[in-house]
């Protein structure tokens, strides 16, 4: 892969980051409930998901019955699919977003093409149901702004990712 096309995916992830995020944040500002999800909610929820990438690669259709939008996540598997993980994720972090319901699980791996990244899985409740906002998890999606701390350092700088400041 050349330098230009991983810069490209770089950007797109983040944008995508950014948009999923801010969707997020007005599907639960006009939520009926304010009932936030919880740690052991989100965690049950990102383990189930890595287990079915794990256990299915490539499979969108099972995939992508998570999340919030079949569309967008189909759309990110096919932008992203050929870098669809062959080893598990590690969930190194967790934190709360209470003003807006939401909580975040961060997933340290590596992807298809053996690079490194770092995905700030976004859960928020919907219609009763706990969903990320994106279930392709090697995406390198990061965190809200002001929910971030600095990079660990065991990353190259060309594949740093803000990280929550957990």
């Amino acid at each position: 892969m050349t330098d230009a096309y991983m810069h490209r995916r770089a950007l797109v992830a983040g944008l995508r980051a950014s948009a999923t995020i801010a969707v997020a944040v007005t599907v639960v500002g006009c939520a009926a409930s304010s009932d936030g999800v919880s740690r052991e909610e989100a965690r049950s929820r990102a383990v189930a998901i890595i287990d079915v990438a794990m256990r299915y690669p490539n499979d969108s259709d099972r995939l992508c019955n998570f999340g919030l939008s079949v569309e967008v996540c189909e759309r990110d598997v096919a932008d992203f699919g050929t870098y669809w993980p062959t080893v598990a994720p590690t969930i190194v972090c967790d934190f709360e977003i209470p003003t807006e319901g939401i909580y975040v699980i961060t997933l340290e791996g590596r992807d298809g093409q053996a690079r490194p990244y770092v995905h700030h899985m976004a859960f928020i409740r919907q219609d009763g149901s706990v969903e990320p906002t994106t279930p392709v998890f090697w995406l390198n999606m990061e965190a809200p702004s002001d929910q971030v701390a600095t990079t660990p350092a065991t990353l190259p700088e060309t594949q740093r990712t803000p990280q929550p400041a957990c």
